[in-house]
């Protein structure tokens, strides 16, 4: 008998990649680092500082451990003071289904 429903956040219940597109476009902007939407999309899933070390690697530029987590919190900040992110069509009204029936 199933007790419960497990739900990822993000992709699912909320399509919060448009935030996270901008907050690595204008941080990685800083540093002199263009990147296209595509190249973020490509890395959903992974870790904030993975992301960051790619970027630069991928232009062969020189990075530090101190550097990646000034960007890390740079890339943070940004997106929590810019994220209006909504639930996807349907979710509330499947999330209060389920509650209905006792899930």
């Amino acid at each position: 008998m199933i007790h419960a429903v497990l739900f990822d956040y993000d992709g699912v219940l909320v399509d919060s990649m448009p935030y996270h597109v901008a907050a690595w476009m204008e941080v990685m902007g800083r540093y002199d680092v263009a990147i296209s939407p595509e190249e973020i999309y490509l890395e959903e899933g992974s870790r904030t500082e993975e992301v960051a070390a790619e970027l630069f690697r991928r232009r062969a530029r020189d990075f530090s451990a101190e550097l990646l987590q000034e960007i890390v919190a740079a890339k943070r900040d940004q997106y929590l003071a810019n994220n209006r992110t909504r639930l996807v069509e349907g979710a509330r009204e499947l999330l209060e289904h389920l509650k209905k029936d006792g899930y």
